[in-house]
């Protein structure tokens, strides 16, 4: 008997809204997703990542390297766009 989703969950994901500088800690967010993702597998939801700023070239560096294929970066989104994304939402993080 394996994890079951809750109907209307499947599609959530876990969702970040920062600038990439080093304050915001984000590497070790990535790093706790990363060990999330292979705790559950294919069944680990999706991390989206709202912002931009100087780190942005070694988020992407970390992601690939990792092999981090949930991980989605929207860059920088005003507020219609991040409305859109929040609806999607499990979980956020500012």
């Amino acid at each position: 008997m394996g994890r079951q989703r809750v109907d209307g969950f499947k599609d959530r994901y876990f969702l970040i809204i920062a600038r990439f500088v080093e304050k915001k800690n984000l590497f070790s967010a990535l790093g706790a997703y990363r060990n999330y993702a292979q705790l559950l597998g294919v069944e680990a939801s999706p991390l989206h990542l709202a912002g931009c700023g100087p780190l942005e070239p070694k988020i992407r560096d970390y992601i690939r390297t990792h092999d981090l294929k949930n991980v989605v970066l929207h860059g920088f989104v005003n507020e219609v766009q991040l409305a859109q994304i929040l609806k999607g939402a499990t979980y956020v993080v500012e």
